[in-house]
């Protein structure tokens, strides 16, 4: 576990999206360089008209451990592990979504590739994160591998949550395949899985200036017959709904805007067992 070194001068560290915004109190510099990681490239411009929520994040010298309390409610005791990360993320993500009603917010991993916006939507197990990872070290500027925001007052303005990529235990062979020993001393990694800076594999972090421009559904199966095909526009909107995490609280849950953008987007739905087969299908089968 990380030892708690002296407490900053700074106690407050603010993570903003989405039209809301969470603040964490906390008492030690680990403390800090662990929400540093988390959180280093999500906003943290607020504003008056923001709901604001607070968490606090807090070393227990007795017990040589750090609680996630949310007021006086414990969420969770333990180290600044990947297991804490995952529940800080659960928790930030809940209450900066929870009221927001100002766009649509799809759960999606997100790069860059010559100035074009891939988006890849899916539920948890999909290979959404392992994919977002891989393309990310092929060259692809990381936008985020969770969630993206996009505002119905103008669907061409995408908030994309940057946090680090983050891997599950069944995942993890892939970090000796694409990061050198040398990155790997920088990465949170424990039984529960990593989580991985992507500025180790891309130095420039990239804001898009045009919303995507396409829209990849990744299915990961072991036993998956490799596929890579066209999406009908119903089924796109099926399977964004699907992906749609604030639909409650919007008008017709969304739905207007979930169909402007398959209609505007093109779409592919990739069925893969391993990365090999990812790259065959992408590289070859894809347009320019």
């Amino acid at each position: 576990m990380l030892s708690p070194g002296s407490t900053p001068q700074m106690n407050l560290f603010t993570i903003a999206f989405a039209g809301s915004d969470v603040t964490f109190f906390y008492d030690t510099r680990d403390a800090q360089e662990f929400l540093s990681l988390l959180f280093i490239d999500v906003g943290k411009q607020t504003s008056a008209t923001q709901q604001q929520y607070q968490l606090s994040l807090n070393f227990d010298k007795a017990r040589d451990t750090y609680h996630l309390r949310e007021g006086d409610r414990l969420l969770y005791r333990g180290s600044l592990g990947v297991k804490m990360a995952a529940q800080i993320y659960d928790t930030v993500i809940f209450h900066l979504l929870n009221r927001a009603s100002a766009g649509i917010a799809l759960h999606a991993g997100g790069v860059i590739s010559n100035d074009r916006v891939f988006l890849l939507p899916g539920q948890s197990g999909s290979g959404k994160s392992t994919l977002t990872f891989w393309l990310t070290s092929q060259n692809c500027s990381y936008l985020t591998d969770e969630l993206i925001f996009i505002s119905l007052d103008n669907p061409e303005r995408v908030e994309y949550f940057s946090r680090p990529l983050c891997l599950k235990p069944g995942s993890m062979h892939i970090l000796k395949e694409l990061l050198t020993p040398e990155q790997s001393e920088n990465v949170l990694v424990d039984r529960q899985g990593a989580v991985i800076p992507h500025r180790l594999l891309n130095t420039e972090f990239k804001e898009p200036q045009s919303p995507p421009s396409m829209i990849i559904l990744p299915s990961y199966r072991p036993d998956s017959k490799p596929q890579l095909e066209p999406i009908s526009k119903a089924r796109l909107c099926t399977l964004l709904m699907g992906c749609h995490v604030n639909a409650r609280n919007l008008p017709d849950h969304g739905f207007t805007q979930i169909l402007d953008i398959a209609r505007s987007t093109p779409a592919y739905r990739l069925s893969y067992a391993n990365l090999q087969d990812a790259e065959h299908l992408m590289s070859h089968h894809l347009p320019n």
